[in-house]
């Protein structure tokens, strides 16, 4: 190994010889194709894979480094590797910031320690999303809400064929089962003992734990009054008894639809406001506050589920309950996809370099970052420019 120096700039030269039989001048120019080997008997019992040398090339050509040749038949062969010594020879948007030269085993404990977080973070996702997919391929879950246990059976086997169902027997019963299970629906009946239908979607609307649920409501009484009554309480849909079962599958089917859109909006467009996927004041005001933490930890590569709880103000199962329910994603597949939009709108504003925009949203490394938003965006940062523009 030796140092050498070029038009001012310097490079480590490695050379790796051997005292064989050489190789012909006329097959130096094709050694490092793949599967190009040279026919000579005399080589055969010493006769390779021919990828070796290939693969070598396209290393070096990866790292943009240099790689020579030179052969004297009956002498040997020499290999000649140049490695930069700088990053004069790189483009912006491949330069890392600060050396990446581990100056003491501090520094490197401390990348070590980083890229450690980043996997912790990555299986973090990929156990939400396990669960996410069971959740997915799992019916939605209907809660009825009625004193009336035939009514009850009625509705359920009604139901049960494309939903899960949970049964309350009253209103109390049903703010317990609600915050419990947290069902996709809910269909309550207005006239019930204790606590009446009006009181019940009030408190269900209130507590931000379930206030995305959306709400049914079921009644005998058919004035305007009644029904504008229960709007007000904040019922998604209101239904005068007796009701068609084909108007009740089509309301729910319809309700469900646009959570999950508004829950797909999220995950779909670059720039979201709470106010574009809440359904309510309650859910906008949880959503806003989610938002800010995740902003005012943008660049904190410590930022988890656990932390992010804890700015909440809530327990870990609380906030990926909830959160899950409102845009569709856990704390952990929530918190990379806001870093990943971020960086999206930063790379539009082509204000930084790829790599200072990784580090800018918490992410440890630019590879790290480049791996994470190709499988967001299907397409490397590099790209995301010109993909935006069609």
């Amino acid at each position: 190994i030796q140092y050498a120096k070029v038009d001012g700039n310097k490079f480590a030269v490695v050379e790796v010889s051997d005292s064989g039989i050489g190789i012909p001048e006329d097959k130096l120019e094709n050694i490092f194709d793949r599967f190009f080997q040279v026919d000579d008997s005399s080589r055969k019992k010493y006769k390779g894979s021919g990828i070796g040398l290939a693969l070598v090339k396209e290393l070096t050509d990866l790292h943009k480094w240099n790689i020579s040749v030179v052969s004297e038949l009956g002498k040997g062969t020499i290999f000649t590797l140049r490695i930069p010594l700088s990053d004069h020879y790189l483009s912006e948007d491949e330069k890392v910031i600060g050396s990446e030269v581990y100056a003491n085993e501090e520094t490197y404990q401390l990348e070590i320690s980083e890229e450690k977080k980043s996997d912790e973070l990555d299986k973090e996702i990929e156990q939400e999303l396990i669960e996410k997919k069971k959740k997915l391929e799992a019916k939605p879950t209907i809660l009825i809400v009625e004193d009336s246990e035939d009514v009850r059976t009625y509705l359920t086997s009604l139901l049960k064929n494309e939903f899960q169902m949970n049964e309350a027997v009253d209103g109390e019963d049903g703010i317990k089962n609600a915050a419990e299970f947290l069902p996709d629906l809910i269909i309550s009946d207005v006239m019930m003992p204790a606590m009446d239908g009006f009181e019940f979607c009030k408190k269900i609307k209130t507590d931000w734990l379930t206030s995305h649920i959306p709400v049914i409501l079921l009644t005998a009484k058919a004035s305007s009054e009644s029904k504008i009554e229960g709007l007000e309480t904040g019922a998604d849909d209101y239904l005068t008894k007796p009701f068609s079962s084909k108007e009740l599958l089509v309301r729910i089917k319809n309700l469900l639809e646009q959570r999950k859109n508004l829950r797909e909006r999220f995950s779909k467009e670059i720039k979201v406001e709470p106010a574009s996927i809440a359904v309510n004041s309650i859910d906008n005001e949880f959503l806003e506050k989610a938002f800010a933490v995740a902003e005012k930890n943008l660049s904190n590569t410590e930022f988890n589920s656990e932390y992010f709880a804890k700015e909440m103000f809530l327990s870990r199962s609380q906030l990926h309950r909830k959160i899950l329910a409102v845009i569709g994603q856990a704390p952990g597949e929530f918190i990379r996809t806001f870093r990943l939009k971020k960086a999206a709108s930063l790379i539009l504003e082509k204000r930084l370099s790829i790599t200072q925009i990784a580090f800018e949203v918490g992410f440890s490394s630019p590879s790290h970052f480049t791996k994470a938003f190709r499988q967001q965006f299907n397409c490397l940062p590099t790209e995301f420019t010109e993909r935006t523009k069609f």
